[in-house]
């Protein structure tokens, strides 16, 4: 079903539908693996002949899928660019573990905002964010490798010390959304202050943390 965007209609509880959506997504894409060596890049990075840091199958399936419109599709190609990032991070390297989780949960934010926007407060909205989240993400996690690594991920970004960001209603997306082409002066300030998050973040967390002693195994 498709429906034009005529507003931008956000769930009140939507933090919580996000946290619990998101949590899905990642538990269903787990891995019984339990791997621990590092894999080869190239095996879970695979090709990106056009440079737009979505493998290009992902990106193919994400331009020819007739379900979704323009702004579903920029959303799809930003979670799977997330998880691109993901794959390139060295495990040992906490700034880059840091770096991956705050675009991945940047990009499911936008995915709300997108989803929320064309359903409105919705169970229809909450089902096809699930659904298209979870098949997505399946797309993305497609070997053996890459659930395994996204499973030493998950175990490293338990231990790595990083804020969480509230990210309230701040359109997080890397385009701008139909019929407000442009963004709003308040919500471009919300949104630079969620970039200086994170950039804080990556400069100082953990160097007085403890609990993570920045020696896990590299990803690479």
């Amino acid at each position: 079903m498709m429906l034009r965007i005529t507003g931008r209609t956000f769930l009140i509880g939507s933090c919580r539908i996000f946290s619990a959506a998101v949590l899905a997504v990642f538990m269903l894409m787990a891995s019984s693996c339990s791997d621990d060596a590092p894999i080869p890049k190239p095996r879970l990075l695979g090709t990106d002949s056009d440079g737009d840091g979505v493998r290009d199958d992902v990106a193919e399936e994400i331009a020819m899928n007739a379900l979704l419109n323009g702004e579903q599709k920029k959303a799809h190609m930003q979670w799977a660019a997330a998880f691109q990032t993901m794959f390139a991070a060295d495990l040992g390297n906490e700034d880059e573990v840091r770096n991956a989780i705050y675009e991945i949960d940047e990009a499911a934010n936008c995915f709300f905002h997108v989803y929320l926007s064309l359903f409105g407060s919705s169970a229809d909205a909450q089902t096809a964010i699930r659904t298209d989240m979870r098949t997505l993400s399946a797309k993305i996690n497609n070997t053996r490798e890459r659930r395994t690594f996204f499973k030493q991920f998950n175990k490293k970004k338990e231990i790595t010390p990083a804020r969480k960001p509230d990210f309230g209603d701040a359109d997080t997306c890397h385009f701008h959304m139909g019929g407000n082409a442009g963004g709003s002066a308040a919500e471009a300030s919300e949104v630079e202050k969620l970039r200086k998050f994170r950039d804080e973040g990556s400069s100082s967390a953990g160097k007085s943390d403890a609990g993570s002693d920045g020696k896990a195994p590299a990803g690479k």
